[in-house]
């Protein structure tokens, strides 16, 4: 089957988290299905997933068409090292001043 590709921007520390998921294509009709095969949703890129360790991944790439995803890596911001937390000087952790992130 043929691969669709997706980009998507990604800080280091999700990237490090996400780079051994596998997308594909899943119809809304196939979603009950992948999901018991141990499938996924990925609600910030709207997705369908599996992780690299899935025992049925074998199955699921003969059956399934798998997204290629281009991931345009982010460097952790220096304040909060991708956080989205800081450290603000009356002792309490809040939004990142930096990057924004929560």
């Amino acid at each position: 089957m043929s691969n669709s590709i997706k980009n998507i921007k990604i800080s280091e520390t999700d990237y490090k988290l996400r780079k051994n998921r596998k997308y594909y294509n899943i119809s809304y009709n196939d979603k009950d299905s992948f999901k018991n095969l141990g499938g996924r949703w990925d609600s910030e890129n709207k997705l369908w997933y599996i992780n690299g360790n899935n025992p049925n991944k074998d199955k699921i790439a003969q059956e399934k068409t798998e997204i290629k995803i281009n991931y345009e890596i982010i460097p952790n911001c220096y304040a909060c090292n991708g956080t989205g937390e800081s450290y603000w000087s009356d002792g309490v952790y809040g939004t990142c001043l930096e990057c924004g992130e929560i």
